[in-house]
């Protein structure tokens, strides 16, 4: 009876053992699952926190308006993971037949290159600019202004213009040829005609060709508009000297240095 009675207290003893070590183990196990879903939370928060803060633009929607051949031309511009991942033609006014060609290729192309960089629609020129403007308009909203001031402080140096709008004046066939040069990045972005004198019907040729031309090669040294040659110089002599405010002079002489040393 007695050795019944030792078994059974022996017994009790082992499950009370078991048990907590069972209870133990139960609670280690959740806490490491709880610890591990904590970690999991907070690495997804970090990764947020590191596209904003490494892209060129904030992630979101924007809105941006412009002229193209006529006013009002409206576009949506969504940003995803800091880059341009979707433009949408809200309204505009533009001419059936002209308007579809610079639909069709201009924001593809943005997207493309995410640059608004971009060649004209041939034959829908002013369709092309307004889809251009527009887009740069919503960009404004979307800059991320940490990514933009880290990357001007690295590149202060390498860039031949300062970023900015600057104005240029000079004769074309007339006197008083009016530009407005914008610099974005280091590259010229973006040339508007503010005011001018010169004939319409020829003046027309070296503004649909010439500040394209100018954009995408960096350059003022184009080809005139065939019938427009004044108007053309105009245009290129006023841009020449709205460049000069834009100068950076440490890159100018940086790379003085660098021709002078390689000679």
């Amino acid at each position: 009876m007695k050795n019944s009675k030792n078994k059974v207290i022996a017994l009790i003893v082992c499950g009370i053992i078991v048990g907590s070590i069972g209870t133990s183990f139960i609670g280690n196990f959740e806490a490491n699952n709880q610890q591990q879903v904590d970690s999991n939370v907070e690495s997804d928060s970090t990764t947020e926190s590191s596209e904003i803060s490494n892209g060129k633009y904030k992630n979101g929607t924007y809105q941006g308006t412009a002229s193209g051949y006529a006013e009002d031309l409206n576009v949506e511009v969504k940003v995803s993971n800091g880059e341009i991942s979707k433009i949408d033609i809200v309204s505009h006014n533009e001419t059936p037949g002209f308007y579809e060609k610079a639909f069709e290729l201009v924001p593809s192309e943005i997207i493309k290159k995410q640059s608004t960089n971009v060649d004209a629609a041939s034959g829908a020129t002013y369709s092309s600019q307004g889809i251009i403007n527009a887009v740069n308009d919503a960009l404004k909203e979307a800059e991320n202004k940490e990514y933009i001031s880290e990357n001007e402080n690295l590149n202060v140096s390498d860039s031949k213009y300062k970023d900015g709008t600057y104005q240029g004046s000079a004769s074309g066939y007339a006197e008083d040829l009016n530009v407005e040069v914008k610099v974005s990045n280091g590259e010229i972005l973006k040339i508007d005609i503010v005011s001018h004198n010169e004939t319409p019907k020829f003046f027309e040729k070296a503004l649909e060709l010439v500040p394209s031309e100018i954009i995408k090669k960096q350059s003022t040294n184009v080809d005139v508009a065939s019938g427009a040659t004044y108007s053309s110089e105009g245009i290129m002599k006023a841009v020449d000297n709205a460049l000069k405010e834009a100068e950076n002079k440490e890159y100018t002489t940086t790379n003085e240095d660098s021709n002078a040393s390689n000679k």
